[in-house]
């Protein structure tokens, strides 16, 4: 998971010893009239602006009255994304030092999930990256008597904190919600 994404992992090849030697032998066998079709493609450009805090990746259907303070004191950037099942249904870019409120979460029941990492490509961190999910799900309800409505809000840290209550544990990126 030090190279979370391709085009990361072929500019880091294509600057690799040998990358252009072996390109030079290629064009050279070829002149011989050789075919040869071993090669080193080219790298795409990687890198997007590292976005805002509380850019929604997914805004999804927030229609309700839930809400969700993330603070992040990590010493990364991160995205936390709300999923029921294996579908993330909200995510949203927390940078590090900040906090944000996700406002309008409806009622349900969550899994808790979120990455961090470095060098952002415009969907997910592309270095460094790791991908974790809270223990436990989060329960979101609204309740009225007519006269005043109660909801559920709920505050995540993610940085540890002394007498907090929630664990995590390491996820692997092929089961992080997309």
């Amino acid at each position: 998971q030090t190279l979370c994404a391709t085009p990361v992992a072929l500019s880091s090849i294509d600057r690799r010893p040998g990358a252009h030697e072996l390109a030079v032998a290629t064009k050279a066998l070829r002149t011989k009239g050789y075919r040869f079709a071993a090669a080193v493609p080219p790298a795409p450009a990687y890198g997007a602006p590292q976005p805002a805090t509380g850019a929604f990746l997914k805004s999804g259907d927030r229609s309700s009255h839930g809400q969700l303070t993330i603070e992040n004191g990590s010493d990364g950037d991160a995205v936390l994304s709300l999923a029921v099942g294996r579908d993330a249904l909200i995510s949203v870019y927390v940078r590090k030092g900040a906090n944000y409120r996700i406002d309008g979460i409806n009622d349900g029941t969550y899994s808790i999930y979120y990455s961090g990492g470095t060098d952002w490509d415009g969907t997910g961190f592309a270095r460094s990256c790791s991908f974790s999910k809270f223990d436990k799900p989060l329960s979101f309800s609204t309740t009225s008597d007519g006269y005043f409505e109660q909801y559920s809000t709920w505050t995540l840290t993610l940085f540890p904190v002394f007498g907090g209550n929630a664990t995590t544990s390491r996820v692997n990126p092929q089961n992080y919600p997309p």
